[in-house]
């Protein structure tokens, strides 16, 4: 017997290997930062990078936690879309680590906007992925319920 596909399945793979993906490199980019954030602000490295990037001691922390958070949001959302994508009776799962997803770029605009960076491309950009994870999710959950009637 021929086992039917879930409908988002493709597409929930497709955008759990590209949070994978960034999940990884946000994890393994935020490295330097961190080793500064550590250091204190008084330290000279640190002192040196925050004036070459013109910003203070506070938004090296803000920015660090921000993208240490990303990054383990999106290798979790990543995981959970590639091993549940073909599973429509676990579809609410990946509609929560969506709707997880969305709410840290919803964070991370907040924070942004906070240290006057705020540019409405990025959130566009920033957007991306968990709408495409959104969309396989939305589609699974859809077809789980038609199940259920």
């Amino acid at each position: 017997m021929i086992k039917k596909q879930a409908p988002g399945e493709t597409i929930l793979k497709v955008g759990g290997m590209l949070l994978l993906f960034l999940g990884v490199m946000l994890a393994f980019g935020s490295g330097n930062t961190l080793s500064l954030a550590t250091r204190g602000s008084a330290d000279s490295a640190v002192i040196e990078y925050l004036q070459q990037n013109n910003m203070t001691y506070t938004q090296l922390v803000a920015s660090t936690v921000m993208v240490l958070a990303a990054g383990v949001i999106y290798l979790a959302a990543g995981v959970v879309g590639v091993k549940q994508a073909g599973n429509i009776k676990n579809a609410g799962m990946c509609i929560g680590m969506g709707i997880l997803l969305v709410a840290e770029v919803i964070a991370e605009v907040m924070v942004t906007m906070n240290f006057g960076e705020f540019d409405p491309a990025s959130v566009i950009r920033m957007l991306m992925f968990p709408a495409i994870y959104m969309v396989g999710a939305i589609l699974n959950w859809q077809a789980k319920n038609a199940e259920k009637q």
